[in-house]
């Protein structure tokens, strides 16, 4: 029994799930969005301050892996989320068609201190 109230992890950042038509819809518009893109998570906003923003996501990254784990959905991003404990994530994503790792460190926060 939990007597703490219970945790969310926080990472800082609005994401997307990539989709085939979501892709292609953003490929006709933005030739940015790399061709060899099957899937991933579209990272659509980062809060400044946010333990995303200290470890340098930037709005426009494609997540693909989270320690080594490949990453297809937003679910899949929130059961890594929910199995960790504030430890470091490598995260593997695209940027600009270009394929780089970032380091985020989530951060625990205790929802009874945000009422």
């Amino acid at each position: 029994k939990k007597e703490d109230g219970p945790k969310r992890i926080y990472m800082g950042i609005t994401m997307l799930t990539l989709t085939p038509q979501i892709i292609h819809e953003l490929q006709q518009r933005d030739h940015l969005i790399p061709r060899d893109i099957q899937g991933g998570v579209l990272v659509w906003k980062v809060i400044y301050g946010s333990p995303a923003h200290s470890g340098g996501l930037q709005p426009g990254d494609i997540v693909t892996q989270i320690d080594g784990k490949p990453v297809q959905h937003a679910d899949d991003i929130y059961n890594i989320l929910s199995n960790t404990k504030s430890r470091s994530l490598k995260m593997s994503i695209s940027r600009f068609g270009q394929k780089l790792n970032v380091t985020v460190t989530p951060e625990d926060v205790n929802l009874q201190t945000k009422l």
